[in-house]
């Protein structure tokens, strides 16, 4: 996986965490450093982008995911 860089959103940071960058909104030069950073970084990079598969792995399962929507809107299987 690779790192991501998104604008600061409430519910994407949390999201992100530790395996990405996050930059203010509408900051055009806080992006172009945030890409720049990253792309000097190759160490980084991989980090980043190890930290976000294991957050995958650990949170969006797709069995786990399939269970709680079966938790949330019960058995709706035909």
């Amino acid at each position: 996986m690779q790192p991501c860089i998104i604008k600061q959103l409430h519910k994407y940071v949390v999201v992100i965490d530790d395996s990405g960058v996050v930059v203010p909104p509408r900051d055009v030069s806080a992006l172009a450093a945030a890409i720049d950073d990253l792309k000097n970084d190759p160490a980084r990079c991989k980090n980043l982008g190890r930290a976000a598969r294991a957050r995958v792995a650990a949170n969006y399962d797709l069995k786990r995911i399939v269970r709680d929507i079966e938790t949330l809107h019960g058995d709706w299987r035909l």
